[in-house]
């Protein structure tokens, strides 16, 4: 009896300090989630402050219900993102552009979000040139984006001061090599000089500065997608040759929980692509993978503001004890950049 007694409480005391482990795990498991959901939460409509909305399904009208319908000079209707013919327009890069309305709501001041589906056809920087929202010869002004000589997107605003020179523009370039055949998602949060954001495929792609020009200013002119002039002489401008879809352009600034509503298929959230399963979840400082496909070549873990915090070459146990507490997504990349499979985690 003594000893049955004994046995019965030190199992008593492993069951109370077993339970104890589980609720603290439980608690810090809540907290985290309802963090998450206080997160996600605090976001508008995406149809708040909307200025132009092309969906570019068989024609270019304004779906923002601003009525801004677009003018397509030559541009052609091709295949979109999600392979639906007739349902995007394709640029030649030579004389084919679209003109949205001359009007005043269409130059807003700062900030702006400008998010739209782009798919470049040649590697080279001078034929990227996609779109100015104050299309004007000679003279950087409103919001313009092209690829920079490394492939990599820039968005920059100008002063209208009558120039294409650094001296007059305000430009950030992201880090993400483009390239071409594939369908990227961007966005572009523009709040300031050196306050702007770049979204590839819904990651933060941070990037660096350069210019050195004044505030963004317009020269009355309207918008154009496909074409930018850049040049200081006279002559055409730089045309854009690829595939355009789905352009929005916003007068205000985005949450990252904004873009995450705004975020297509890929998104940190949610996703159509292959689950991998992963585990002990909840982990506090290892997380194993099963069946990793033979063409993965990267493992990025994704904050919930769209930020790669770590990045691993192919394994199957990842280290993540240096992790803040939160929840967390992995995607598995493969050589060409795509992402091949994802999973959710929480970090204790």
């Amino acid at each position: 009896m003594p000893g049955n007694f004994q046995n019965n409480v030190n199992y008593c005391k492993f069951y109370f300090i077993f339970a104890d482990i589980n609720h603290a795990i439980m608690k810090t498991v809540l907290s985290i989630f309802l963090s998450a959901i206080s997160f996600v939460g605090i976001s508008q409509n995406l149809t708040d402050s909307l200025l132009l909305y092309y969906p570019m399904n068989g024609n270019c009208l304004d779906s923002s219900g601003n009525g801004f319908d677009a003018v397509v000079v030559n541009a052609d209707l091709t295949t979109d993102h999600n392979g639906n013919a007739n349902k995007a327009y394709h640029f030649n890069g030579i004389d084919q552009y679209i003109d949205w309305p001359n009007d005043t709501l269409l130059h807003p001041d700062l900030p702006v979000t400008i998010a739209f589906w782009v798919k470049y056809d040649v590697n080279d920087y001078l034929m990227s040139f996609l779109f100015d929202t104050d299309y004007a010869e000679n003279n950087y002004s409103g919001i313009h984006v092209n690829l920079d000589p490394g492939m990599r997107i820039s968005f920059a605003f100008g002063d209208a001061s009558g120039s294409t020179a650094p001296s007059a523009r305000r430009s950030k370039t992201g880090t993400t090599v483009i390239q071409t055949g594939i369908w990227y998602h961007i966005i572009g949060v523009i709040r300031g000089a050196t306050d702007m954001d770049i979204y590839v495929d819904c990651i933060n792609d941070g990037g660096t500065y350069s210019g050195t020009g004044g505030n963004m200013e317009y020269t009355g002119s309207p918008g154009s997608l496909g074409r930018v002039d850049t040049d200081v002489n006279p002559g055409p401008p730089h045309y854009f040759e690829g595939s355009l879809d789905d352009f929005r352009y916003y007068n205000r600034d985005f949450s990252s929980s904004d873009i995450e509503k705004l975020c297509p298929f890929n998104s940190i959230f949610e996703t159509s692509i292959d689950k991998i399963n992963s585990y002990p979840n909840p982990t506090m400082d290892y997380l194993s993978l099963d069946n990793i496909d033979d063409d993965v070549k990267q493992i990025d873990i994704v904050d919930i503001f769209g930020n790669i915090v770590m990045s691993y070459s192919i394994e199957t146990s990842l280290n993540v004890s240096g992790l803040q507490p939160g929840i967390f997504f992995l995607r598995l990349i493969d050589a060409n950049g795509s992402i091949k499979a994802t999973s959710t985690f929480v970090k204790l």
